[in-house]
């Protein structure tokens, strides 16, 4: 266990820049918001540690989703994608916020008008959200009309208000455990990293643009191809890899053609043959039967990858997020018996 002092307050507040964003939901794909979230500011933050880290029950939605409960402007509670794919945090504008009194009368396009990934919403300031012994306090918020995100089904079968990211990942140690239904925040000064031993894996983390990526192993007609991918929790698919962005990845002949749902848009992708991966120095973890889907084109437009992966995938271990130590830890866990992997929405993001 990490020897977190008793009681401990944390409070951060600044300017923040963000160079792009993308946003989650369920077995849908992502948001680009390049342009319009540069400056914002960050939030106060107050985290209490008694000897113990934070811990955040969740619900799991659909393929593995992390979805925490959380109150807003101290008054009823809603509930949120955890998402690595998520720069800023998002409220959704529905019936079910409606105690919020959001105005998004003055929604426009926040990025291109091209990119599927590009919401419509308004960027508001002033938000206070709590998580447990977690408060975020003058939080700037996107919010997103319901009525203008594609899949509508889809999206409501995730039943979510919101969706936050980087305000937690940036700040804290991040472990999420399936096992259990529980996300665990550690203060980084203070967190051990599990011990190496067969069954856990490091890959080490990139950072671009607010979005984080990892580097892999895909067999791919019995040849081991590296790939580098964005790393989403907002994605309830496990693996998602694009055409012609190596030469060994092409579309499958046979695929079973899968709609993949954007914020604001949709692309077709096809359905391959599972594959197996090697995850971490080494090829420390051997991931089988991994669900694929594969990308015509990179729809959102997030720069050099072959692909992403999203936690149909990563629910199959205890995975911890160490954003200051640049890595992901991947702890094998006893796996259940569990719906096919493969997804097709993904969290305000294409099932990339």
């Amino acid at each position: 266990m990490p020897a977190n002092r008793s009681v401990r307050l944390v409070r951060v507040s600044g300017p923040l820049k963000l160079a792009a964003a993308v946003m989650t939901a369920a077995l849908l794909t992502g948001c680009n918001l390049q342009q319009a979230l540069r400056g914002f500011t960050e939030p106060t933050v107050q985290a209490q540690f008694d000897g113990d880290p934070i811990e955040l029950p969740f619900r799991e939605g659909p393929g593995g989703l992390v979805i925490i409960s959380g109150q807003v402007n101290g008054g009823g509670r809603y509930d949120f994608i955890l998402d690595t794919g998520a720069p800023v945090s998002v409220i959704i504008d529905s019936p079910a916020t409606r105690a919020l009194n959001l105005d998004t009368s003055k929604a426009r396009k926040l990025g291109p008008a091209d990119n599927p990934a590009t919401p419509i919403g308004v960027i508001t300031p002033g938000f206070t959200f709590a998580f447990n012994r977690l408060t975020f306090s003058d939080l700037t918020a996107v919010v997103i009309p319901a009525h203008t995100m594609p899949c509508a089904e889809r999206f409501a079968s995730v039943n979510f208000q919101g969706v936050i990211g980087a305000d937690i990942f940036k700040r804290f140690i991040v472990e999420i455990d399936h096992e259990r239904g529980r996300v665990r925040l550690f203060d980084p000064r203070h967190w051990v990293a599990p011990v190496a031993k067969p069954g856990v894996a490091v890959l080490p983390l990139a950072f671009r643009n607010g979005h984080i990526y990892t580097d892999m192993k895909v067999n791919l007609n019995a040849a081991a191809v590296p790939v580098h991918v964005h790393v989403d929790t907002g994605k309830n698919s496990a693996l998602a890899l694009i055409a012609g962005s190596k030469p060994e990845i092409r579309m499958p002949e046979k695929g079973e053609p899968q709609t993949a749902c954007y914020v604001s848009g949709k692309a077709r992708v096809l359905k391959g043959e599972p594959v197996t991966l090697a995850l971490g120095l080494d090829a420390a973890l051997e991931a089988r039967d991994v669900a694929v889907a594969y990308e015509e084109v990179d729809a959102i437009g997030l720069g050099a990858r072959q692909g992403a992966i999203g936690i149909g995938l990563l629910k199959r271990y205890v995975v911890t997020f160490d954003y200051p130590g640049k890595r992901m830890i991947l702890q094998e866990r006893p796996r259940r018996a569990a719906p096919s992997e493969f997804a097709t929405v993904s969290t305000l993001r294409p099932s990339t």
